[in-house]
């Protein structure tokens, strides 16, 4: 692991370096792992580019980037001892998934994360929960929740998705949920995070692991072009460039 400004193979945590600033993130980022994987950051790149198709050359792309974010996220699952005869007659002691991972996507735009991650589970099961910002006060509406009001003791593990990690207000909502309903063991996961948006998940809820590919510089205000709440640089509004077909 390296800092985080500089190339590194695999994770790091810790402190983020920008071209132009250095930002000591100490305080709020020790449960922050950033993914800074080539495949993961040419994929983004693509989904930057303003010039890039919305709906299925961009959805195509952030689908890469959940390939890669996946095997990350879900390294903490649990697992079971099995022994195995192989075509060889010979015995394997090997594992097998504990219990059942929940995929909870914010909709719109966390569902482009949900296949990447469930093709690599053998037991799984899906809780959309629908949230979008005001614009005005940026707080989350809740307009979808499918999480059962207990979680069932056989899921171990819940992984939240999301594209976007801006001003955090949907993911601390998504959070308190999980955790009135009995969910224990959460991760968050994001393709795109802002450090208002970290720093306002991990004081609500430090003991959510956050897996990120990108820490970008700042949300927008109101001296910006761009509405307030947008993340700088981004990749403009994922959820309407994931659904909106250009094709």
């Amino acid at each position: 692991m390296a800092s985080l400004g500089g190339l590194i193979d695999t994770e790091t945590r810790g402190t983020y370096t920008f071209a132009s600033q250095r930002m000591a993130l100490e305080d709020f980022m020790s449960n922050v792992t950033v993914i800074d994987h080539p495949l993961a950051r040419a994929a983004l790149t693509v989904c930057r580019d303003a010039n890039t198709p919305s709906g299925g050359p961009f959805a195509r792309q952030m689908a890469r980037v959940g390939r890669v974010l996946a095997p990350y996220a879900l390294a903490g699952i649990e697992t079971d001892a099995k022994r195995v005869q192989t075509p060889l007659e010979v015995g394997h002691d090997g594992v097998i998934q504990h219990g059942k991972v929940a995929l909870v996507p914010i909709l719109r735009a966390g569902k482009a994360l949900e296949q990447p991650f469930a093709d690599l589970l053998e037991r799984y099961c899906v809780w959309d929960l629908g949230l979008r910002r005001n614009e005005q006060t940026l707080k989350p509406e809740q307009y979808l929740n499918r999480i059962p009001e207990r979680v069932p003791a056989v899921v171990q593990h819940t992984i939240v998705l999301e594209i976007m990690l801006a001003t955090g207000g949907s993911s601390v909502h998504a959070v308190d949920i999980l955790k009135e309903r009995g969910a224990t063991k959460i991760t968050f996961v994001c393709v795109v995070s802002a450090p208002e948006g970290i720093r306002k998940l991990s004081e609500a809820h430090p003991d959510v692991d956050i897996f990120t590919v990108a820490v970008d510089e700042r949300l927008t205000t109101m001296e910006d072009a761009f509405p307030p709440g947008y993340i700088v640089p981004g990749l403009g509004d994922a959820g309407r460039r994931l659904n909106d077909s250009a094709e």
